[in-house]
């Protein structure tokens, strides 16, 4: 008996505790009436955190902002009553919410759930890049910031970019982000960073300089994508677009839907980079629509990636001096009927196997790529298989060990 009342002497201490460190913003003196300016009564609270951390609780509401939520304590939790219930309104060209650890304090443990975010800011883009940053944005630039948790937030509308990450150990997931202006998720120096069933659409800003994306990944090692839904995005946007000086980039089981005129299904710059059971739709046909685009890098592998729709341009393209790039294992339902399938250029030792190109009217480019592989596919186009020209400085080998040498 005194060891059961010791017991649940413990659970209610540990129960004050968490409601001791649950801070309601309305008790901090927030609004919520979408009027009012609720910036230093939500600011207020997450100051009045202790050291050890806590929760902070937005009740619903329409929470109007002047400046910036600023997160600088571990162990924070920034939690709403649902994305639909409790919403962040800020009218400007900056962020709405950052966690930015203070120098010589590095920060962990950071949770951001269930708001709405909206801005309607208007950004300023210089020589087609946009200022502004993100709507959510992890600062890691002063110091450490590291297990970062952005889960079924719904953004509407950005400066510049949906959700902005720079950090180590990160997790977005479940989060809808629609009409940002460049990215709608942009991941920059970043390491063990995952994006887990995210929904993207209405990249809505025109650049013909830059190519805005969905999701943008720069300077980053150890980064997962999967399961996320991209669609209706502008002229000019790539859906994934792995930038330069990043590795080990694994894109899985995201589904694609393009819907204009120079668009991008998946565009690698980078090596290390992998692919698989990826569906990319290219809808009605656009002119300069690619599926896949491989622009740089070495030892890009492309696995079971299915290409529906419709395509005016090839829907696959290799860049010239693209080394050892593998496409295994994928099928283009409906290429192009007046060119080709797959475009591989003047890459570097490619390889297609165990691959299908089921209509269209041209299958395979080879341009004057060096020591191409083309193994056990199915080709079933009405004009050629192959393209091939110039003198390529070894054999190509095409199905059943045939040697083709210029």
């Amino acid at each position: 008996m005194k060891y059961f009342w010791f017991c649940l002497g413990l659970i209610l201490v540990f129960e004050g505790n968490a409601i001791a460190d649950k801070l309601n913003v309305q008790k901090y003196g927030a609004i919520g009436d979408g009027i009012t300016n609720d910036t230093t009564a939500i600011q207020t609270t997450l100051d009045s955190l202790p050291p050890s951390g806590g929760t902070i609780f937005l009740p619903p509401g329409n929470y109007k902002i002047s400046r910036p939520i600023i997160i600088k304590t571990s162990h924070t939790s920034f939690i709403g009553s649902g994305k639909k219930a409790s919403t962040i309104i800020f009218d400007s060209i900056s962020q709405s919410l950052v966690i930015q650890a203070e120098k010589g304090f590095p920060i962990s443990n950071i949770l951001i759930k269930g708001i709405r975010f909206v801005n309607h800011g208007k950004p300023v883009f210089v020589n087609g890049k946009g200022h502004g940053r993100a709507a959510i944005q992890i600062d890691n630039y002063l110091e450490k910031v590291s297990n970062v948790s952005i889960l079924e937030n719904f953004i509407d509308g950005g400066p510049t970019v949906g959700i902005g990450l720079s950090g180590d150990g990160i997790l977005v997931s479940n989060n809808k982000i629609i009409n940002t202006t460049q990215h709608g998720i942009y991941i920059s120096v970043g390491r063990e960073v995952r994006l887990i069933g995210n929904e993207i659409s209405g990249i809505a800003f025109n650049s013909p300089i830059t190519v805005q994306s969905g999701i943008k990944v720069s300077n980053s090692i150890k980064v997962l994508i999967e399961k996320n839904n991209i669609s209706h995005l502008n002229h000019h946007v790539a859906a994934i677009n792995v930038g330069n000086s990043s590795n080990n980039v694994s894109i899985k089981e995201n589904k694609i839907y393009l819907s204009n005129s120079n668009q991008y299904g998946i565009r690698i710059h980078s090596g290390r980079v992998k692919t698989k059971k990826n569906i990319i739709d290219g809808g009605e046909g656009f002119q300069n629509t690619l599926a896949i685009d491989v622009k740089g890098g070495k030892g890009a592998y492309l696995e079971e990636t299915q290409i529906t729709g419709s395509w005016v341009s090839s829907p696959i393209s290799v860049r010239n001096d693209v080394s050892e790039v593998v496409f295994d294992n994928f099928k283009i339902f409906k290429g192009p009927t007046s060119g080709w399938a797959v475009n591989l250029r003047n890459s570097i030792r490619p390889t297609i196997k165990n691959s299908s190109i089921l209509s269209g009217g041209l299958g395979i480019n080879l341009g004057k790529t060096d020591g191409a592989r083309i193994l056990n596919n199915q080709i079933l186009v009405t004009d050629r298989k192959y393209g091939i020209g110039g003198h390529p400085t070894n054999c190509i080998i095409l199905e059943g060990g045939k040697s083709l040498c210029q």
